[in-house]
């Protein structure tokens, strides 16, 4: 019996060794630089001097890091600057300064940067009374710190003195755990109430709700805009929770768009935070790492890219924590909790669109929950209730499509998909024949 389970562990072993010896899934995102670090990341922001040199700030358990990536192949810490041990850390810039939030104490550490790569000079604040912010936004001169003392954020200006903010307002309704804020719109993210709120912003000293949308299995952890501010993207911090593109354009009347898993484990792992490039998601999904969604047509959520930056799989709390895409150079930072910062180099590619209606040819009335299956890939939707549909693909090619329903007979199409290409393909099906048995004798 002992033979046998050393026999089992020798090949669990194996199949481990094995398993973190192969390369990572990877699409459209190659590696171009790693740092490992000796202890857990969380956040990660980026600061670019007006040499146009690029650093990476990297949060830690243990503080901050600041990290030269001019050369992306050869990433190399330049400073750190200790802290309070936190789980949480949250970077912003306004100008030449960097301004970080931890959830264990010491206030907001402010950062003056306009010496790198020599040196910085900082120091810790208690802004508002508060030794603890959840995460940072900064806007047009303004310091939102989110998630204090449990509950909402604080606004602070920076304009005339960034290093000593001057409280403006607040924010206590709910608790807060993720701002995005665009001119004098935020958009609020109420984790626990399950919430993405509205809040007017134009008067600092007293924001206001203009509106609050809640929806089934909500733990709304992040939001993001798109550039024409038209789609706010959510993330639940979940196990086979989505990202979904909701229309705000009339805030009295948010709708849902369209929602998306990471595909590596079909859905399984937790997102965690959403940034907006061009109309491209760029996700950090944890055990799955980092995704890339083109979400050009947010009624059509299509997956185009990944990284899988950690050895993990499934559910949890662990993995891919942030990322950066907004640097000059294009490339886009990544932090893993457990294994460090990486470089990618992202290509960006536009979906192959595939959108319709799938309708009764009996009568031309409009079939929903009709299965529209991509064959050879893992592409699978249904049709709405006004029988449209919308689906796509990141590879172009010839595609056999197949559209089922119960009761009807099945259609099969050869259809012809290109990268940034609308293909419009309605389907009428016909209602099967029915067979009636005997039962008299």
């Amino acid at each position: 019996m002992k033979n046998l389970f050393l026999l089992v562990f020798i090949l669990f072993s194996s199949s481990i060794l094995l398993a973190q010896s192969e390369e990572p899934a990877s699409k459209n995102l190659s590696l171009l630089g790693h740092l490992a670090y000796p202890m857990d990341l969380n956040d990660v922001w980026a600061y670019v001097d007006s040499a146009g040199n690029e650093y990476a700030l990297v949060g830690t358990i243990a503080g901050l890091s600041i990290v030269d990536v001019n050369d992306p192949t050869n990433p190399s810490e330049i400073h750190f600057i200790p802290g309070d041990t936190s789980i949480w850390r949250d970077m912003h810039i306004f100008q030449h300064y960097a301004y970080t939030s931890n959830e264990t104490g010491g206030g907001t550490l402010i950062v003056d940067l306009s010496e790198l790569p020599q040196k910085v000079t900082y120091k810790d604040t208690i802004l508002g009374g508060f030794a603890t912010a959840h995460n940072l936004w900064i806007e047009d001169g303004y310091l939102y710190t989110i998630g204090i003392g449990g509950s909402g954020f604080l606004i602070f200006d920076l304009n005339n003195d960034p290093w000593n903010p001057e409280f403006t307002g607040f924010y206590l309704n709910r608790y807060v755990h993720d701002l995005y804020v665009r001119g004098n719109t935020g958009y609020s993210a109420e984790v626990f109430a399950g919430l993405l709120t509205v809040i007017d912003l134009s008067d600092k000293s007293d924001p206001k709700v203009i509106a609050t949308h809640d929806y089934p299995g909500s733990f709304t952890h992040a939001a993001w805009l798109n550039d024409a501010g038209n789609v706010c993207f959510t993330m639940d911090e979940l196990s086979r929770a989505y990202t979904i593109a909701w229309d705000v354009s009339d805030p009295s009347d948010i709708k849902e768009l369209d929602r998306i898993q990471s595909s590596l484990s079909h859905g399984y792992a937790a997102p965690h935070n959403v940034h907006v490039l061009n109309d491209f998601l760029i996700n950090s999904v944890y055990a799955d790492g980092l995704q890339v969604v083109d979400a050009a047509r947010p009624g059509n959520l299509v997956e185009v890219g990944y990284y899988d930056t950690s050895p993990r799989v499934g559910a949890g709390l662990r993995g891919c924590w942030g990322a950066y895409p907004f640097l000059p150079s294009g490339i886009i930072l990544a932090s893993d909790m457990g294994e460090g910062l990486f470089i990618l180099q992202p290509e960006f590619q536009r979906a192959c669109y595939l959108e319709g209606n799938t309708t009764n040819s009996a009568n031309g009335s409009p079939l929903s929950n009709v299965k529209i299956e991509i064959i050879g890939t893992d592409v699978i939707d249904y049709s709405k209730t006004t029988g449209d549909y919308a689906i796509g693909i990141a590879d172009s090619g010839e595609y056999e499509v197949i559209f089922s329903k119960y009761g009807y007979n099945r259609e099969t199409r050869k259809i012809k998909l290109s990268n940034g290409v609308l293909h419009i393909e309605n389907v009428a099906l016909t209602p099967a024949a029915q067979t009636f048995i005997n039962r008299s004798h």
